[in-house]
């Protein structure tokens, strides 16, 4: 495969706007510092740098082309040709600024992969999920000298990317963020999907000294005019706020907030967001299953290290927990896959500690499996065992399933031959998709007729017959669609499957959970600490693992009286199957009686 500029550098070109705005946030006391572009493209930076006068400006540059284009268009400014994370730490700067590459690790250069892989400084961030863009931020940081700043514009992803976990804890204890953007929906590159930011960070020694809270600006629309927008903008950033400023309107929202205490995920709320979240997970605390050790790991030593053998079951962490509270699993007791020490636990109870979370199976090329009336009719028994039922993101309606669809599921037959003999209607329509099957990402001894990915199979084939909720990965409805149902259905890639665990064996029907997932508190939780992609929202599995979870006390009568009118109200919901918006409200006023005043 010939590999584009694109896909090997990262090249997504600034416009002239931005580079101009981005200037403009440099500190008055930096001017006349070294000012470095770190990866300069066409030179975008150099010339709004030189238009506001800035002298001691360099560049590095490591496309051949762009650097000859450049280094003799701004000859007055140290053009580098050659790649800035083989640049010398040493070498240090006032002020980085720009818009470094964004580049998957796949597509890394092998050259710089290696450099990345090969041990001492990057050894402790570095994982196959990297981004190019990761390095560029930290490399940039080394970079700057004590108080200098670092302005970027870069994707919002890695804020609550799982493998950018080492990116955001590295930036915790280097600085703060003076400001953060958040472009949302608002598509900035034309050849590249929205959802951006640009940042201002302060390189600091001790953060605790800098007192001013981050000042954040959110422009919420998907369309307008760029240099009226960054002409508001500019204005929020020139009037003199104090900290529990908040202003909310149909185009930005702009507020402050504190640092980030957490390295798992971050996310933008102010102060009265933060002490909704608060109430939120405090309540899930009310009632948290108490696990025998013993009958789950059936270990003997249990009571030597653990007395009574019992433990709240928020106190048995898994790796990402581990992550989170910055523990050393040498300190702490293994116990079947988990990890435990008395004096740590999650700081709320989560929806994974007590329910299984699964994603869906992947066909790699959907259309081939799909099964159209004209084929279902000329199936014949022993065919009509291969079709199964499946949800995809569109059967999922707020607390119901709408349609399940029929897909080929013939993934236990393990020679084409069978195939053909056995199910040759089936066969017929597979082999015209044969070279487009074969083309998928899947495993070598996958077949062509076979499924790309079938994860968690067991989990859908354990609970076919029993209680399920189905969400959308990737959902543009303003409310949540989880989906509640007992029929013996699958999940395809695009959607999310939560299942009971044998242990904890809860007493709470996934009815309840369900109401509980679409309420509007848990609504508003999940807009503020889920994932986003511009106004999507995104449930995966790492994210909807986190949710919080109210479980029931049994011996309060007051509290079972609500859990029964919450299974209620759910029931008229699932017989009307339409959007009664007074169940809808019924359902969040039962659900809000049971989280903490």
């Amino acid at each position: 495969m010939i590999r584009n500029k694109k896909q090997t550098f990262g090249q997504y070109f600034t416009s002239r706007t931005i580079a101009d705005f981005m200037v403009k946030l440099i500190s008055e006391a930096k001017k006349e510092g070294k000012i470095l572009d770190p990866g300069t493209g066409k030179g975008v930076f150099l010339e709004s740098l030189r238009k506001s006068g800035y002298k001691n400006v360099f560049a590095y540059e490591i496309d051949k082309e762009f650097f000859r284009e450049v280094s003799e268009a701004y000859q007055e400014y140290h053009v580098i040709g050659a790649n800035f994370l083989e640049s010398s730490k040493d070498e240090k700067f006032e002020v980085i600024i720009g818009n470094p590459p964004y580049v998957h690790w796949n597509d890394i250069e092998k050259n710089t992969k290696e450099r990345l892989t090969k041990g001492g400084f990057w050894k402790p961030y570095i994982n196959g999920e990297w981004d190019l863009l990761y390095a560029f931020i930290i490399w940039s940081i080394e970079k700057v000298k004590d108080e200098g700043e670092v302005i970027f514009i870069v994707p919002y992803y890695w804020f609550n990317s799982t493998f950018a976990y080492s990116l955001r804890k590295y930036l915790s204890k280097k600085g703060v963020f003076e400001l953060i953007i958040h472009m949302g929906e608002y598509k900035l590159f034309p050849d590249c999907a929205p959802n951006n930011i640009i940042f201002k960070f302060r390189k600091t020694k001790d953060s605790q000294k800098f007192s001013k809270k981050t000042r954040v600006i959110e422009y919420i629309q998907r369309t307008g005019d760029l240099e009226k927008i960054l002409e508001k903008i500019e204005e929020f950033l020139n009037k003199k706020l104090d900290e529990d400023y908040i202003h909310e309107d149909e185009n930005f929202r702009v507020f402050f907030q504190d640092g980030f205490s957490s390295n798992l995920f971050w996310s933008l709320m102010h102060f009265r967001e933060k002490e909704l979240i608060q109430k939120i997970e405090k309540s899930s605390l009310q009632q948290v299953p108490i696990v025998d050790l013993e009958d789950l790991c059936g270990s003997h030593i249990i009571h030597n290290q653990v007395e009574d053998g019992v433990v709240p079951i928020n106190y048995l962490l898994d790796s990402k927990d581990i992550r989170l509270l910055k523990l050393k699993k040498k300190k702490l007791l293994k116990l079947d896959g988990k990890y435990y020490h008395k004096d740590y636990k999650t700081s709320y109870l989560k929806l994974k500690q007590v329910l299984n979370v699964g994603v869906g199976m992947v066909t790699g090329y959907d259309k081939a499996f799909l099964v159209k009336e004209n084929l279902l009719k000329r199936l014949n028994p022993n065919e009509n065992k291969v079709i199964y039922s499946f949800i995809k993101g569109k059967s999922c309606r707020r607390f119901w399933i709408d349609e399940a669809i029929p897909y080929i599921f013939a993934d236990n037959i393990k020679k084409e031959k069978e195939l053909k003999m056995k199910y040759p209607n089936i066969y017929e329509h597979l082999i015209n998709y044969k070279n487009k099957l074969n083309s998928r990402y899947k495993s070598k001894n996958t077949k062509f007729y076979q499924w790309a990915t079938v994860r968690n199979l067991s989990l859908f084939t354990e609970n076919l017959n029993k209680e399920k909720i189905f969400v959308p990965c990737l959902d543009r409805h303003k409310k949540s669609r989880f989906s509640y149902t007992r029929e013996p259905y699958y999940g395809s890639g695009d959607v999310l499957v939560i299942t009971k665990k044998a242990y904890p064996k809860l007493r709470e029907s996934l009815k309840y959970v369900c109401a509980w997932l679409n309420s509007e508190m848990l609504n508003e939780w999940y807009k503020l600490k889920g994932t986003k992609r511009g106004h999507r929202t995104s449930y995966t599995q790492t994210r909807v693992e986190e949710i919080p979870i109210r479980l029931i006390k049994w011996e309060d009568q007051t509290e079972v009286k609500i859990y029964h009118e919450i299974i209620g109200v759910f029931n008229q919901i699932l017989d009307k199957k339409d959007n009664n918006k007074k169940l809808d409200s019924r359902l969040d006023k039962l659900i809000n009686s049971l989280i903490i005043n």
